[in-house]
């Protein structure tokens, strides 16, 4: 888990929710979270609904947003 420290320092500040919560709970470094969130991102551009992209990652839709923007 990333210290609270982190976040404090600006490190997070361009985050999205998404990277962040990637981070947390997959306990991945901030390039993997991107490299992930590419990978879903190409999903969707491939045709992909974004819901099912994230649902089977197991995020909940509220991260649709970060998602396609």
């Amino acid at each position: 888990m990333l210290p609270p420290t982190f976040w404090r320092s600006g490190k997070g500040a361009d985050m999205t929710e998404l990277q962040r919560v990637l981070m947390l709970r997959d306990d991945l470094s901030e390039d993997e979270a991107l490299d992930i969130i590419q990978e879903m991102r190409d999903e969707v551009y491939n045709g992909e609904d974004p819901e099912d992209v994230l649902l089977s990652y197991g995020l909940e839709l509220d991260y649709i947003l970060d998602l396609i923007v």
